[in-house]
C-alpha cells in the first residue's frame, strides 16, 4: 500500500503525524474524506490529531427524533458519533457522550432557534441547517 510506505519513510525528525499531514496535502482534495479514513485505518493512534488537523467538507446528518438536519464537525463529535443540537442525542447513538450543562444547553437551544429564523429570512441560506454548540466542563451521562 502506497500510504504505508510513505509513512514509513525515514525523514529526519518528522513524526508520523507530520508525514500523514504532508501526505494529505499531496492527495486530491475531492477525496479528503476517503483518504483520511484510510490514513486513520493505517495509524489509529493518530485519529484524534488527524481529525482535528485536517479540514474536511461540511457534512449533514438528520436528527431522527426531531426530523431536523444538523451539521457534523469536531465541535459535536464524540468518538464516531455526533450530537444533534435539536434533541441533544448522539447519532449513531452512544450512551456516555458529552452533554453540555443545563445552562449551556438552554442557551444552545435558544441560539439554534434564533439562527434558524435568521437563515429562513434569507432565501440563499434558507437550506442551511443551523448548528451551534456549546462545551463546558466534562459533563457526561
Amino acid at each position: 500500500n502506497e500510504y504505508k510506505s510513505y509513512l514509513r519513510m525515514d525523514v529526519s525528525g518528522e513524526s508520523k503525524l507530520e508525514r500523514g499531514l504532508d501526505l494529505m496535502r499531496r492527495l486530491p482534495p475531492q477525496d479528503v474524506g476517503n483518504n483520511l479514513c484510510k490514513l486513520i485505518d493505517l495509524c489509529p493512534s493518530l485519529m484524534e490529531e488527524l481529525l482535528s488537523a485536517v479540514d474536511q467538507p461540511l457534512r449533514i446528518m438528520n436528527d431522527d427524533m426531531k426530523q431536523k438536519k444538523f451539521l457534523i464537525s469536531d465541535y459535536n463529535r464524540d468518538g464516531d458519533s455526533f450530537r444533534s443540537p435539536w434533541s441533544n442525542i448522539y447519532y449513531p447513538y452512544i450512551s456516555d457522550g458529552y452533554l453540555p450543562p443545563i445552562q449551556l444547553r438552554t442557551i444552545e437551544e435558544e441560539l439554534n432557534k434564533a439562527m434558524r429564523i435568521q437563515l429562513d429570512s434569507n432565501r440563499y441560506y434558507s437550506l442551511s441547517p443551523p448548528s451551534l454548540y456549546f462545551r463546558g466542563g466534562t459533563h457526561h451521562r
